[in-house]
């Protein structure tokens, strides 16, 4: 199965920073605030309910975040290609997924 989330005017930044002191007390009725953990976290994000991103593919050879889901992409696997948007096309897609299927995800482990 496929998601596919296109993100028109998206900041990660401003996903992720609203406001802490209250998100910290929703989460966990009865902790201290400094007790949030990361699911707790990841409730109050745009992508809540959403898995991790396992591929991140950034077209026209750009090689930055430009502030694009900097927690969702913590263990994602990046793919870079000079080719824009507009012209990203099936070809294109499957040797994006090809060089995915060939890396090895360790999820931060060693």
């Amino acid at each position: 199965r496929l998601i596919l989330n296109i993100a028109i005017n998206y900041g990660s930044a401003a996903s992720s920073c609203w406001p802490p002191a209250p998100m910290r007390r929703m989460s966990h009725p009865g902790k201290r605030e400094n007790d949030l953990d990361e699911q707790g976290f990841e409730q109050y994000l745009m992508t809540s309910g959403h898995p991790p991103v396992d591929l991140m593919i950034r077209t026209s050879g750009e090689q930055r975040l430009s502030n694009y889901l900097l927690w969702q992409l913590a263990y994602a696997e990046f793919y870079f290609t000079p080719v824009a948007w507009p012209d990203f096309h099936g070809e294109e897609l499957r040797k994006a997924v090809e060089a995915y299927e060939n890396r090895d995800r360790r999820y931060g482990k060693v």
